[in-house]
């Protein structure tokens, strides 16, 4: 019992805290995807930010406005990525995209959930929640349990459509704040649609991913935010029918990879 007791303090000390990464360098080479492989990312990344631009802009197509409308989002975007992330170049938004798509907050809720799993194995639900709320309170309560709910519920996927969705937002503003064009777009963000065709069969599917991982980065207090980001969800997809199109899981594999090399997160 002991050595799960050691495992379950390190891991609640932790799970706030991601690993330190380093980065290989980001290329990509001249052949660009063709126009309907470009159609088909512009939808992705329009349909995994639409909520958050949704809920900034009053609109979700920052991603595929004129060049002439892109403009009046470049100042607030940059604030946006500066402040929430840490972006403030093309670079900052390499290492960020490889940080999610590699490990992003999925893989500390699996390594927990696997602790925290084997933990309950091994003592019982009950006994668990005891031992924990005798140490650290309730709040550590709610964490595990909510974590082994999140983990039932998901299995080996965890919360990963999390981490998906927030390629897609920080691309579609790193485009709109000027960082980067197009096609590097499209190339940052094919991993993530890969991962998502991978996992996912639906957008209702995926959407509740999303908002499970971000109830869990939440630790639970922004329960009410995440209904109203499902409200949202569902508001802009009975308005725009053709965005969130459940046949884009099902498409063959277009994308590419072979082609682009990649920054590939070192841990």
């Amino acid at each position: 019992m002991k050595k799960y007791l050691t495992k379950l303090i390190c891991v609640m000390l932790l799970t706030s805290l991601l690993a330190s990464h380093s980065f290989v360098a980001f290329a990509y080479d001249d052949e660009y995807p063709s126009q309907s492989v470009r159609d088909e990312i512009t939808q992705w990344v329009t349909a995994t930010a639409a909520i958050l631009n949704h809920q900034n802009h009053g609109h979700h197509r920052l991603f595929d406005l004129p060049e002439s409308d892109r403009q009046r989002y470049v100042g607030c975007s940059r604030t946006k990525l500066a402040q929430s992330w840490n972006i403030r170049n093309a670079e900052d938004l390499r290492r960020q995209v490889a940080s999610l798509t590699e490990r992003g907050h999925n893989a500390v809720f699996l390594e927990s959930y696997m602790i925290f799993s084997e933990s309950r194995d091994e003592l019982g639900e009950e006994l668990l929640f005891l031992v924990l709320d005798y140490l650290y309170g309730n709040d550590a309560v709610e964490y595990v349990a909510r974590v082994l709910y999140f983990g039932d519920k998901w299995g080996d996927r965890g919360i990963i459509a999390w981490d998906l969705f927030r390629v897609g937002t920080i691309v579609c503003m790193a485009y709109a704040a000027g960082f980067i064009e197009r096609e590097e777009a499209y190339l940052l963000m094919e991993p993530a649609i890969n991962l998502l065709r991978v996992n996912f069969s639906s957008w209702e599917e995926a959407v509740d991913n999303y908002l499970d991982g971000f109830v869990y980065w939440g630790n639970g207090r922004n329960e009410a935010i995440a209904n109203r980001r499902l409200e949202r969800f569902h508001e802009i997809a009975a308005a725009y029918e053709d965005l969130f199109d459940d046949a884009l899981f099902a498409r063959p594999h277009t994308i590419n990879l072979e082609r682009v090399s990649y920054p590939v997160a070192e841990y």
